[in-house]
């Protein structure tokens, strides 16, 4: 596997990103492309590049204050960007980035395209819960979803947990303030009923504070309640000291 990594994306970038990078080209043995300034990221290394590991020069940085709908446009020579082509083109199997969220979410959109009847893309991190692990999708790629978005969202993190969790028959969850179906607004109502109708491996509905006890295998919801979620792991779960102190710890991390 050959992962194409934005080495000027990111706190403490590139040196952060480039240290990160090798020990993973240790522990994983990918093949890892470092895309950015070359003369900045060989700053940072202590020795010549290991076998396996490249460095393909962008002279350009999507920031944080860029406007992330047009800054792979603007910035074109970006490593964001051009890392991303570099995955369009077939020279890569995964780019990953720590920069600009939003930015990643339109290049990759309109750059790498989304995947045939997808109407929109999603961010999914897996967070330890107190028996396993769970997907949460959406935390904060959408701030404005509709019910047909968050059931695609289901469909997509059904996939995921099967395929790449190893979950044989995940359990479906729509995150909302209350575990009964009357609680919430119109979006989490409407949603409610297309999860029922479409089956999905749908369970049921979780409340935020309950998440992290291993209600679901995967919680489907838009950007507000997921990136909140994400923010607030210890506040959002009434089990927290229930959890493992080492489960505790990895929550701690993901939210940093």
């Amino acid at each position: 596997m050959k992962i194409i990594l934005d080495a000027m994306g990111g706190d403490n970038a590139p040196q952060a990103v480039v240290q990160g990078a090798l020990e993973a080209h240790v522990q994983c043995g990918a093949d890892i492309v470092l895309v950015g300034r070359e003369e900045a990221i060989r700053a940072c290394l202590t020795g010549p590049l290991p076998e396996g590991v490249e460095i393909v020069n962008a002279t350009e940085v999507v920031e944080m204050c860029d406007d992330p709908a047009t800054a792979f446009k603007r910035k074109k020579d970006s490593s964001l960007t051009v890392g991303l082509t570099m995955l369009k083109n077939g020279e890569g199997d995964a780019f990953i980035s720590a920069g600009s969220t939003g930015a990643l979410l339109a290049g990759a959109t309109l750059l790498v395209k989304r995947i045939r009847g997808v109407r929109w893309a999603a961010m999914g991190p897996v967070l330890p819960t107190a028996t396993g692990r769970a997907l949460l999708c959406d935390c904060g790629a959408n701030a404005d979803c509709t019910p047909e978005y968050l059931l695609q969202f289901a469909y997509l993190g059904n996939f995921y947990a099967q395929r790449l969790m190893g979950v044989e028959k995940p359990r479906v969850g729509l995150l909302n303030i209350g575990a009964e179906p009357s609680k919430g607004d119109t979006l989490r109502h409407e949603t409610f009923a297309l999860l029922e109708e479409a089956g999905a491996s749908f369970d049921s509905v979780i409340k935020t504070t309950c998440f992290l006890s291993d209600m679901a295998d995967f919680a489907a919801f838009n950007a507000i309640y997921g990136a909140y979620f994400v923010s607030k792991p210890a506040r959002s779960c009434v089990a927290a000291k229930q959890l493992p102190k080492n489960v505790l710890v990895e929550v701690e991390l993901i939210a940093a």
